[in-house]
Order: structure tokens, then sequence, then C-alpha cells
């Protein structure tokens, strides 16, 4: 899966918040329930077939020396199977805005698989809390024209308290497969306690917010259920330097829901880690 210099990436950390999250409701797995955007104009991706699959763990990993970019692998062999690069904004290098770029290859040279920052029009004094956050992913569409493919489709994460419950968390929609086809479902990112003595402080689970388990076993039906762990991330305090992010896939989640929900989950992961880091998760 591709190693061309198409795409140069984006950094994350310096972050700040804006607009109110939607308000809590009841959600369909056929259809978005808090509104996907269409795609509009956002950083070069890869457009064919761009997934190269993951390991079900992965960790990060540093390089001694002053980078815009860290490597995500495996706990054995290989500890640089993607590199990721962040933006914090303000040097007006990769999206112009603090965001995170997820690369297919071990080089922040090769093709872009995702990326994930502040909402478009971002400006540094906007409030703290509530923001919106852009995720854009390679287009769906096999045949999109060069404009199109370097446009990509363009998703919503959104911050806010859904449900008092749960407590703060971040929600997004991303295709799944399905049925040998694409659905739209909703997921979400939800803090969790710590396992005592575990040297992870911060640990996240990603649920689905969907209901296709209930509708009874329709054809290609996955077989996870609403609320059910799909992943997970965890990081240690911000100074660690070894390993200070996880993220591991649940079961059979990644391979049953798809490639595209995979590396959705990957780049969402990683950008809760910089929101956590800058004390914006909580």
């Amino acid at each position: 899966m591709g190693s061309a210099s198409e795409a140069k990436a984006v950094e994350a950390a310096s972050l700040q918040h804006h607009d109110t999250p939607p308000a809590y409701t009841a959600h369909d797995a056929a259809a978005s329930s808090f509104g996907a955007t269409p795609a509009i104009p956002g950083p070069a991706l890869n457009s064919v077939s761009p997934y190269e699959p993951f390991p079900s763990t992965m960790y990060a990993y540093y390089t001694f020396k002053i980078t815009r970019t860290f490597h995500l692998g495996s706990d054995d062999s290989d500890h640089k199977l993607f590199a990721v690069s962040n933006y914090v904004g303000f040097d007006g290098k990769g999206p112009g805005k603090p965001s995170v770029v997820l690369h297919n290859g071990p080089s922040p040279d090769d093709l872009v698989l995702a990326i994930v920052g502040e909402e478009d029009g971002w400006m540094k004094n906007t409030p703290r809390r509530g923001s919106n956050f852009t995720i854009s992913l390679p287009p769906l569409n096999p045949t999109a024209t060069r404009q199109l493919a370097i446009h990509g489709d363009k998703e919503v994460m959104y911050g806010g308290t859904f449900d008092p419950q749960v407590g703060y968390s971040f929600r997004f929609t991303v295709e799944t497969t399905r049925g040998g086809g694409l659905v739209r479902e909703d997921f979400e990112w939800r803090k969790t306690t710590q396992v005592e003595g575990d040297e992870y402080k911060y640990h996240y689970e990603l649920v689905r917010l969907g209901t296709t388990a209930e509708k009874g076993g329709e054809s290609g039906a996955v077989s996870f259920r609403q609320g059910e762990a799909l992943a997970l991330v965890a990081f240690k305090r911000f100074y660690s330097l070894s390993k200070p992010f996880k993220v591991e896939f649940v079961g059979s989640s990644m391979t049953d829901l798809g490639p595209r929900w995979a590396v959705t989950a990957v780049v969402t992961g990683v950008w809760v880690w910089a929101l956590q880091i800058a004390g914006r998760a909580d």
C-alpha cells in the first residue's frame, strides 16, 4: 500500500475549543444521527485501496531527536509501521491548524490515510470546551477524480457531555462494512476507570451507538452489541517517552467493521490522546 509522496502531514498539541455539541438523541445504525458532512476541500489523501492492515495492538514510539513525527508499531520486531505527524497550527505547515496525520507507512512522506484536528476556521482564542473536530478520510468513490481524491471526505468528531452517566466523550460517524456494502454508524470514545497497577493512567473505549445486532441477524450484520467496546486506547502521563500510547482492537472488530472504521478509530484515538495532554479531554 504505498509509499508515494503525495501528501505532507499535520501537527497535534496546542489545541483550543468551540461550538456546542449536538443534543443527545437516539441513534439509527442506517443513518448518521448527528450529521456528518459531505466531501469538501481538504488535504491530499490516498484514494484507491488505501488501507494497510493494522496489528491488533500498536504502541507509540518516539525517536531520540526533535521531530514532529512519531511511529505506531507492534511490541515485537517492528516499531515503525505507521508514521504519525503532528502540527500545532502556528507555523504555516500542514493543514494550518492543530491536527495529527496518520501515514500509510513509516515515513512522513508516505501517503496520508487520515487526518484529524481542529475544525476548519479554527482560531487560537476560541473557547476551550465543546469543540467540533474535523476528520479527513480518503474518498469512498474508487474512481474519484483527481480533484475529489485531493479533497477527500470529511466527517466531524464532537466533544461534549451527551449523556450525564457517561461524562465527557467524543462522537463521530463513519462507514462500516456490512453485507458486502457500507453503512454509516455512530461511535463514541468514552473514558473508563484505570485498572489498579496499570502503568497507563488514562483509558478510553470506543463503543458503537448503532443497533445493527438488535435487528435480528440480518445478512452480513456483525455480532457486536450496542454499547460494546470495539477498540481501546490508553495513555501514560505526558512526560513518559516509553510507549506512552497504546491502541488495541477488541476481538474481530477490525475485520468485521472494515478498514475505514479501523483507520478512523486509530486516528481519532491519537487525537483524544493529544486532547488529554492539553487538558481538554476531561
